[in-house]
């Protein structure tokens, strides 16, 4: 069930991020129409709201990077140190422990 519903979050995610930058690739040099809501043109509102979407992914992804990089470099930094210094318990240490 929770597989089913990251999958299907990572697939509106990308398709809205390939659908965004499809509709600035075909829209990019249009001619303006200003008969819009308040005699704005509305291509072009919809070009600024698709490059902020964009912007707020590559930022994610970014800072998912960032985090999943330093948890890396915590990790092998921690196992370096169990390798050097490794646990003392008494089976590592050969103790024999008999009533």
């Amino acid at each position: 069930m929770n597989r089913g519903i990251a999958l299907l979050i990572c697939v509106f995610i990308i398709s809205g991020s390939l659908l965004s930058t499809l509709f600035l690739l075909v829209h990019g040099e249009h001619k303006h129409d200003h008969d819009g809501v308040d005699n704005n043109c509305v291509i072009c509102a919809h070009i600024q709201n698709a490059e902020n979407i964009l912007k707020q992914i590559g930022a994610a992804i970014k800072n998912a990077f960032i985090m999943s990089a330093g948890l890396l470099s915590m990790f092998a930094a921690l196992s370096v140190i169990y390798f050097l210094t490794g646990f003392r318990t008494p089976v590592k240490l050969k103790v024999r422990i008999n009533n």
